[in-house]
């Protein structure tokens, strides 16, 4: 028994079922209808336009990783407050901006255990960003509260955060337009991958 090659559409992609929410040609929406794939229907020529499609939304997923990665603030955040590798200090920062915590809530919200949670507030007590007191209802517990060296350092943290990269910044008026309308329209659909 001698075995087929496959046709160009199999050879393109692997069947997969499209849903009319997913469909992007009349053509699909057609198939959609009938449950085939884009890839199981498509002559030659449309399963090479299905493949350069996918093709595309892959490149500009990995470029927009590569770009997303390559702005990582950790080393200038690390740099700004002298913190060392990790940032559970400017984390727990950013959290204790929005209001005072006590150990414990602060330990969930950073999703450490409570001994960590105390190293983390006993390094940034000893450089007077945080205070601990006593909670308005006793029982023993502290809240932590930021200082206002505290709070000046959150705000320069968030400055560090929320500064666009220059390669951002420096986009045309009709460019930035363009990537906000569409990074907009991916963060409205809740960044829900529909592929799965």
């Amino acid at each position: 028994m001698t075995s087929q090659s496959p046709s160009p559409a199999e050879a393109v992609s692997p069947a997969v079922a499209v849903s009319p929410a997913e469909v992007v040609s009349p053509a699909e929406v057609a198939w959609a209808a009938e449950g085939v794939s884009a890839v199981e229907a498509a002559s030659p020529d449309e399963a090479a336009e299905v493949a350069e499609v996918a093709g595309a939304a892959g490149r500009a997923w990995a470029a927009m990783q590569d770009f997303v990665t390559a702005q990582d603030r950790r080393r200038e955040l690390r740099e700004a407050f002298d913190f060392g590798r990790g940032l559970g200090r400017v984390t727990a920062l950013l959290t204790l901006a929005d209001g005072p915590l006590t150990m414990g809530e602060l330990a969930e919200s950073q999703g450490v255990d409570p001994p960590n949670a105390t190293v983390i507030v006993d390094k940034l007590e000893s450089r007077g960003l945080v205070e601990r007191t006593p909670h308005p209802g006793g029982n023993r517990r502290k809240l932590v509260t930021l200082t206002d060296a505290g709070r000046k350092a959150a705000d320069q943290a968030r400055e560090i955060i929320a500064r666009p990269p220059a390669a951002i910044a420096e986009l045309p008026p009709d460019d930035l337009a363009a990537l906000e309308r569409i990074l907009t329209r991916l963060a409205e659909t809740g960044g829900r991958d529909r592929s799965s």
